[in-house]
């Protein structure tokens, strides 16, 4: 018998750092969720939550350690991939969110990097920081936020929506970009990127199979009420062919690439939570001396595979001192969607309501704005 230890990723929150009362309740909802998955919910293509601590002004979500990296590295590396491991890992991102919301829990910020790969190449989705339980699925929620070119149009146009459809459209996005390794809206500009998401106008190349092409369609419904839901995507004809069960792992040099985007992997990393480090860790949190985590050593069979190789212990970089929204945007750009409401003179003084929607666009888009697969 040989003992080895536990790995683990830390997800620590420095409360100390919220600057407004949206921060604070999205860091509160968070940690309301992964306490429901600590003490109850588990879903195999769901990171696992072992359990939340709070010490001070921290709170430590301590989770299982996915090692095979996020899926936007994957479409980046490959510009797209395989209809087939498309489809394969597609159905366990919807079989992911079919349970959260079978258990009233939106997620609000589906995208590629929050879609883990873990070593058995099977699907993780993680991060739940804008996430929120609901007390049914025709609750109508205000509170705009994540990442905008997977935000649907409800929510680029300030109008009052219901979370699962919203997540079945970043869903969309994320089929969209793993079929083409590109993202079906793109804009240098907000107001431009806004505009082209309410229309909802794109366009699907011509390599894309029919059965793709329709499911895509579905999730990207300008109409949130005729957008497909989970029960329904997972009866889709694309998710169930006959010979589903024989997929494999295919890379996409084996499909024509020649009308993708070239351009992917120029795109640089941006950690969207200044107030928010990632640890791993194999005994105890890095540089906190006040945290109460201990070795916890397991004591495992030799006929189990070996533990994982070490890994060097690293933080996420701070994200204060990059000024890429200030950058990418002048002032003239940081403005609120792009909707009949909000449009009028500039001569005209704004109304309570368009203030508020617009500090609360402001407040999203300096906090995240993403990496773009162009």
């Amino acid at each position: 018998m040989r003992n080895y230890t536990l790995w683990y990723a830390v997800k620590v929150v420095d409360k100390k750092t919220f600057k407004t009362g949206d921060q604070k309740q999205h860091a509160l909802r968070e940690q309301t969720i992964c306490e429901t998955f600590a003490t109850g919910l588990s879903h195999r293509n769901i990171v696992k939550v072992y359990d939340v601590l709070t010490e001070n002004d921290f709170i430590y979500i301590v989770m299982e350690y996915v090692e095979g990296g996020e899926l936007f590295e994957k479409i980046k590396q490959s510009k797209g991939l395989a209809e087939p491991t498309a489809r394969r890992w597609f159905r366990e991102i919807i079989e992911a969110v079919d349970y959260i919301h079978d258990h009233n829990i939106v997620h609000r910020d589906l995208k590629p990097e929050n879609v883990l790969i873990d070593k058995t190449h099977r699907i993780r989705i993680c991060d739940f920081g804008f996430g929120n339980i609901i007390k049914e699925r025709h609750e109508v929620l205000n509170t705009y936020c994540g990442s905008p070119f997977y935000a649907a149009p409800e929510m680029v146009t300030a109008t009052p929506y219901r979370g699962p459809p919203v997540d079945l459209w970043s869903c969309g996005v994320i089929l969209f970009a793993m079929l083409t390794g590109s993202l079906p809206f793109q804009g240098d500009e907000m107001p431009q990127l806004f505009q082209k998401i309410s229309k909802g106008v794109f366009t699907i190349p011509p390599y894309v199979t029919r059965d793709a092409s329709d499911l895509i369609q579905r999730l990207l419904s300008r109409d949130a009420k005729e957008r497909i839901t989970t029960k329904e995507c997972l009866l889709h004809p694309w998710l169930m062919p006959p010979t589903m069960t024989r997929c494999s792992l295919l890379t996409s040099s084996q499909l024509t690439l020649s009308s993708r985007l070239t351009n992917f992997s120029s795109r640089k990393k941006v950690n969207p939570y200044p107030e928010e480090s990632c640890l791993t860790f194999m005994t105890t949190i890095v540089n906190e001396p006040k945290s109460t985590h201990q070795k916890i050593p397991t004591v495992i069979n030799d006929s189990m595979p070996p533990p994982p190789s070490p890994i060097i212990l690293k933080r996420r970089p701070n994200a204060k001192n990059q000024y890429f929204f200030f950058k990418l945007f002048n002032r003239k750009t940081q403005v609120a969607p792009a909707s009949p409401i909000l449009t009028h003179h500039k001569t005209e003084k704004k109304a309570p309501k368009q203030q508020f929607f617009l500090s609360r666009f402001k407040g999203l888009f300096k906090s995240s704005f993403q990496k773009r697969l162009t």
